[in-house]
């Protein structure tokens, strides 16, 4: 019975170390985005992940729509397609995502898959930097300069109010 005890306790300890290193590979994104999607995402089977992002985020799920954005805007496992990147980052950025505010900045600012628009760009960008996104504030220092005061006034209106809600 002890050598039947002793597979048990290592089967239900394997479970948790293989648990805790999956979170562990997942990072903050574990937080409602399937381990699964994740997982195959990390381990560049990204024909995997996109199926399971895929029905996250059509479920709304906001994580996964950054994921597919980004997916869709690398050309990983789908064929690269700004407009559509565009479309998952806006979806996730609408949900206070802070990276997908920030891949959308990236978008305007660059004018992939949406013109070119820099106070847009200025607006996810600083939505980005507010909601914790610490890699927005390069691009908003740069914007900053490029600006004038009359088109930072107004895409900080435009903040306000979002923010707001």
């Amino acid at each position: 019975m002890e050598g039947w005890g002793a597979r048990l306790r290592h089967i239900v300890l394997s479970g948790i170390l293989f648990s805790w290193f999956m979170l562990a590979i997942a990072g903050d994104d574990v937080s409602g985005t399937d381990v699964q999607a994740l997982a195959a995402f990390r381990s560049n089977d990204y024909q995997t992940a996109s199926r399971e992002f895929k029905k996250l985020a059509e479920n709304g799920q906001a994580e996964a729509q950054r994921y597919l954005g980004i997916m869709y805007d690398k050309g990983l496992g789908v064929s690269q397609n700004y407009q559509e990147a565009v479309s998952w980052y806006q979806r996730a950025a609408e949900q206070k995502d802070p990276a997908a505010q920030y891949h959308l900045g990236l978008k305007y600012a660059n004018g992939h898959g949406v013109p070119e628009d820099q106070i847009q760009a200025y607006i996810w960008f600083v939505l980005s930097f507010n909601n914790g996104y610490e890699m927005a504030a390069d691009p908003l220092r740069v914007l900053n300069k490029s600006l004038s005061t009359r088109e930072r006034q107004q895409a900080l209106r435009v903040v306000a109010q979002e923010m707001e809600q």
